[in-house]
């Protein structure tokens, strides 16, 4: 049901949240996948449908799970009030990630080059993978340098950890935005949003599992 509500996007949303409220006052199948690995944030996010996938990942969804095709929701290419959809779901992270397997994920999740020798790219050398610990992607080296403080999930033991390159931004601008800064974006009308982009190659066959 999840996904169906997902495939229909914003739309279906009143203005005054009340199907959301409903939503949340429930467990939801968050990182649920279809036969391609498509979770309903995967459908939302490359559907342009800001409103529920924000609201996905303030309840929790996974942002980095990949489907059969290695893309996670955090791939979409969707433009929202001139602000770049995954960035807006990068921001609403609030609960600590779930780590992408290492044995799911052939090629940084980032820049996509492959962690070791592949048929396309068979003199490639093995790179070690990395985990941003703050959006959960499976990373290369060159994609994740840094490491920052983390505190907006509760960490307060003062250990800068290891972010990625867009993470590295977003945890920056948390971490020393003034309060009124820091709340999550409004997006309540969708007619601002970029055209739907297709629906990722669907592959017949078992979705990458949860950690």
């Amino acid at each position: 049901a999840l996904h169906v509500l997902a495939e229909r996007g914003d739309v279906v949303l009143d203005a005054s949240g009340t199907l959301l409220a409903l939503l949340g006052a429930q467990p939801l199948p968050l990182d649920a996948q279809d036969v391609a690995g498509n979770t309903a944030l995967h459908v939302a996010a490359f559907g342009g449908a800001a409103r529920l996938a924000t609201f996905l990942v303030q309840q929790g969804a996974w942002v980095s799970l990949p489907n059969a095709d290695s893309l996670c929701p955090l791939d979409t290419a969707q433009v929202v009030d001139g602000r770049s959809l995954s960035g807006v779901l990068l921001r609403t992270v609030c609960k600590p990630p779930h780590w992408v397997r290492d044995r799911s994920i052939g090629a940084c999740q980032l820049c996509k080059s492959p962690f070791g020798p592949t048929k396309d790219a068979p003199t490639a050398l093995p790179q070690r993978r990395h985990h941003c610990r703050h959006c959960g992607r499976c990373i290369c080296g060159a994609c994740s340098p840094g490491k920052a403080l983390i505190t907006k999930f509760g960490s307060i033991s003062g250990v800068e950890e290891r972010v990625c390159h867009p993470c590295a931004d977003i945890v920056g601008r948390h971490e020393h935005a003034p309060p009124a800064q820091q709340q999550l974006p409004a997006l309540d009308h969708g007619r601002h949003a970029a055209p739907p982009q297709p629906a990722p190659h669907a592959h017949a066959g078992s979705a990458p599992g949860a950690p």
